[in-house]
């Protein structure tokens, strides 16, 4: 190789290394990038509550909603619960289970379906229902209440669209449940009789449906108690079933029915047999037994309308070689006759709290229909079909 073509080598090398330098410092100039005040950059996380420290504030109740909830609207917002559950009576299981009857059905009792050991540990055995309460918490944060879970929605936030989907879901059942107001309505309504002529015209006004039973459809309520015939037989001599049989049950002592194992929460409710079906205590536990014995077997959720509490009652009260006196019978006044006959006092004995019917139904057991367990029911039993509740 000569001497020229030598140089031109070594230049064409040089050239390169100048463009390509030139270049660099060209890029340096055009896309300058400032060392930033701070390296690295903040990420956001929530604060977490010290470990033994106080509870995050509680979210708003549903409770005082329930009662002016949109249905329309719930149902709108469980469209969003549609990929994982059906809705039906009698529909299958998806994700997770049918959710016909499921207000105040057991937790983790629908038949057929797996539940996560979390919620079945939650549910402490099926002791555990879905309240009006306990769904409001699992649907603000289903982790929050049962940690473990399997189920991965969030939750919702609004407290409005809470009540309007439990107000939606309390509708898909053969017999919604209660509003959580009427129980404690009544309750407050069963104050003490006042003494002598005004202690019936009292309870009346406490109680609407003791002033219904004088005008009371018996026939409508035998159709009512269709609906308990799973459980109970109402002919005279009648065997018991899951419930007791319930000719005379108006007026007789509260789990005391021969033949029959009563649960331990009415045997304790009755003391003794002290308390009695009266007109109130069948009233009072007819619109919600656990709300007047709490730990009751009975699994219905209750009768919320007056005029069909007071129908089924007028005609239970026909189930009896002596009816019992109608509470709104004027009693004699002092001086016009004797005190009334024994047993003919719709009033309860003093001291005597309100009585519920037997587990699963009055006295003995009247029982509106229970939900069974894996009924597709919302707000009952999961499933559609009503059956016997579990005497205890």
């Amino acid at each position: 190789m000569n001497s020229f073509e030598l140089n031109k080598f070594i230049g064409a090398i040089l050239g390169v290394v100048f463009v390509v330098f030139s270049i660099s410092l060209l890029s340096d100039a055009v896309f300058s990038s400032p060392e930033p005040e701070t390296p690295g950059y903040a990420i956001a996380v929530p604060e977490s509550a010290p470990e033994g420290g106080g509870e995050a504030p509680a979210a708003e109740s549903v409770l005082p909603l329930l009662a002016s909830a949109d249905v329309s609207a719930g149902e709108a917002v469980f469209k969003r619960c549609g990929a994982c559950h059906t809705i039906e009576q009698g529909g299958p299981n998806k994700v997770g289970p049918n959710l016909w009857g499921v207000v105040d059905r057991p937790i983790a009792g629908h038949e057929g379906f797996s539940y996560s050991s979390a919620l079945t540990e939650f549910s402490e055995g099926g002791q555990k229902h879905w309240t009006y309460e306990n769904l409001d918490h699992f649907l603000t944060s289903p982790k929050g209440l049962v940690p473990g879970t399997a189920m991965s929605f969030a939750g919702l936030g609004s407290v409005q669209d809470r009540a309007n989907l439990i107000a939606y879901l309390r509708t898909m059942a053969d017999q919604p449940a209660a509003l959580p107001e009427a129980a404690p309505a009544a309750q407050e309504g069963a104050a003490a009789p006042a003494e002598g002529g005004g202690e019936q015209a009292a309870q009346a006004a406490a109680d609407p449906v003791l002033s219904l039973l004088a005008n009371a459809d018996a026939s409508n309520g035998e159709a009512i108690f269709k609906r308990c015939g799973a459980c109970h037989t109402a002919e005279q001599g009648g065997p018991n079933k899951a419930g007791p049989n319930l000719w005379g049950v108006v007026d007789r002592p509260i789990a005391s029915h021969e033949g029959f194992s009563y649960s331990g929460a009415l045997k304790e409710f009755s003391e003794g047999g002290q308390k009695t079906w009266t007109y109130q205590n069948l009233d009072h536990f007819l619109e919600s037994p656990k709300g007047l014995v709490p730990g009751t077997a009975m699994s219905f959720a209750g009768l919320s309308k007056d005029e069909d509490r007071a129908d089924l009652i007028a005609y239970l009260r026909t189930l009896a070689d002596q009816p019992a006196p109608l509470p709104g019978a004027a009693t004699p006044a002092a001086g016009e006759g004797g005190a009334p006959a024994e047993g003919g006092a719709a009033a309860p004995a003093e001291g005597a709290a309100p009585a519920a019917p037997a587990e699963g139904a009055p006295a003995g057991g009247t029982q509106a229909p229970a939900q069974p367990e894996g009924n597709a029911a919302p707000a009952a039993p999961e499933g559609g079909a009503t059956q016997p509740a579990p005497a205890q």
